[in-house]
């Protein structure tokens, strides 16, 4: 008897050193997560922090800027590695740039290189949807969508509050401006596919006018001039040495001296002169909106991409008018 109960007391001090050694290692796995926890949630404040800096590092290369009169892609925010290319700060390092194919920029990007959806006369945008072999039918949608009233103004192509209340899931027509480029996806027609074509060649943000020192070519063809003109203003713009950022770069102060040197640089077809007479009001030679991506990294195995928009007006406080982290 004396023997069983001994043999059955080592059975239960077994179970409970096994049981015990079930907790031990679960208690130490916990809190080794919890440790693991705590560190990825403290690089991923800390890469927020870094997010600030990148910014505060953008608003003070634009200040840097002292040609008030014009902006350019040579100035100090447009193309410039050693302000935004892999800036350390401890384990970290921040970088702000903007890729088209393989070509990586490291600066800032302005607004007013673009088409502003919020602001561009329907032809201009029929013209850029073209471009992007992206139904022009669904111009009317959109301007329907930002337009202040209810009424369909395009006969039928376009889509008011008594579409979008019609949903499986209802709403009512904004009937106002596009303040994110995603707020396009709840518009009749527009898809992610849509969205990401247009994304790279339009703006919600500035002034509406378009930078003649600075707008993309395809701005120029959604105005109505074709790849030709474009790549005329891309030869002015590098001079006649044919580089980038030499004294001899097409840089402009005005509407009428961006025609008349231009044309006498490259020479001008009548179509061209008119077409740019047509939209004169539409365009200006400086910028008050500029985007920062950044890309932040740490030894830590952190990534974070940041996109900012700042409002500046020259010579004055920069504004960040808009702020996303992912």
């Amino acid at each position: 008897m004396t023997h069983s109960k001994s043999g059955s007391l080592l059975v239960i001090l077994l179970w409970i050193l096994a049981i015990l050694s079930v907790i031990g290692v679960s208690l130490g796995y916990r809190v080794a997560l919890d440790i693991k926890l705590t560190k990825a949630s403290t690089a991923e404040t800390k890469a927020s922090y870094i997010s600030r800096a990148a910014v505060a590092q953008a608003i003070t290369v634009l200040k840097k800027d002292k040609t008030l009169s014009h902006d350019t892609l040579n100035d100090v925010w447009a193309n410039n590695p050693g302000e935004f290319e892999e800036k350390m700060l401890g384990l970290y390092s921040f970088s702000i740039f903007h890729q088209e194919g393989e070509k990586k920029t490291y600066g800032l990007i302005d607004a007013e290189r673009a088409i502003n959806l919020n602001t561009a006369p329907q032809e201009v945008l029929n013209n850029l949807f073209e471009i992007l072999d992206i139904d022009t039918d669904l111009t009317a949608t959109l301007l329907d969508w930002i337009d202040e009233d209810d009424d369909d103004r395009n006969h039928g192509r376009g889509a008011e509050t008594e579409h979008y209340e019609n949903l499986r899931k209802p709403y009512k027509a904004k009937n106002g401006p596009l303040e994110n480029i995603n707020e396009l996806l709840l518009i009749k027609g527009f898809t992610p596919e849509i969205v990401a074509k247009l994304n790279p060649h339009v703006t919600l943000y500035g002034t509406g006018q378009i930078n003649l020192n600075t707008a993309s070519p395809i701005t120029f063809e959604a105005i109505g001039l074709s790849p030709s003109f474009a790549e005329k203003v891309a030869r002015f713009r590098l001079g006649d040495d044919g580089i980038w950022n030499t004294e001899d770069d097409g840089i402009v102060l005005s509407f009428d001296e961006f025609v008349t040197s231009l044309d006498r640089f490259e020479g001008l077809e009548g179509n061209e002169k008119n077409t740019l007479s047509k939209f004169k009001n539409f365009f200006r030679v400086t910028s008050t909106a500029f985007y920062v991506q950044a890309h932040i990294i740490s030894s830590l195995h952190v990534e974070k991409d940041l996109k900012a928009v700042l409002l500046i007006e020259k010579g004055k406080d920069v504004e960040v008018i808009y702020w996303h982290e992912n």
